[in-house]
């Protein structure tokens, strides 16, 4: 295939029953590889609650390719880079801070007092049209869709795969999928290859 990749975001009201996209004039073809419906108003995503840092947290990873999204009243967003053996957070911001598009990042928010709740509901706001550049040296990389991932490897990549959980303490930290199984790694989900 030839040509470039242009990605077109509009607004559609609610209640609308069909889109019609035409083709341009002089063009030969037209091919759609996926088409999203994002809430413009609300973006879903659920945290667990473990320790992190000593703390009890609720954390969750976090990717997009769609679009720019707002941080939630509470929360805070991460990147990731590798420092020698060690792992490395780095802030990308707080509240109302903005995560760039097709940046894999940590998000944390704090446990309120009186909340005991094993996974909490955090709302980001899509930003449709925000442009923000990606933060440099981030391992974290993810995607829309599953990924398959078998012996340790996703996709046939010769690289292991490391996915964010909580080990038997409820210590959240970065794990090696296990090597002799078939498993997934959910669509939107962050993780960083070694």
């Amino acid at each position: 295939m030839t040509g470039t990749a242009q990605q077109c975001i509009t607004s559609v009201p609610e209640g609308t029953k069909y889109i019609a996209i035409q083709k341009t004039a002089g063009t030969h073809a037209m091919y759609l590889d996926e088409i999203a419906i994002l809430d413009a108003a609300r973006f879903p995503i659920s945290a667990t609650l473990g320790t992190l840092c000593g703390e009890e947290k609720y954390v969750t990873s976090f990717y997009t390719h769609y679009c720019a999204f707002q941080l939630p009243e509470g929360s805070r967003a991460y990147t990731l880079s590798v420092d020698d053996a060690s792992l490395v957070f780095h802030l990308v911001g707080a509240e109302g801070s903005v995560i760039p598009r097709s940046t894999g990042v940590i998000v944390v928010s704090d446990k309120l007092p009186g909340e005991s709740t094993p996974t909490k509901e955090l709302i980001l706001t899509p930003l449709l049209t925000t442009t923000v550049e990606a933060h440099p040296g981030n391992v974290l990389q993810g995607s829309d869709h599953p990924i398959l991932v078998v012996d340790g490897k996703l996709n046939g990549n010769a690289k292991s795969g490391y996915v964010l959980g909580k080990d038997s303490n409820g210590v959240f930290g970065f794990y090696w999928l296990n090597a002799g199984h078939e498993s997934w790694i959910p669509g939107r989900k962050a993780y960083y290859l070694k």
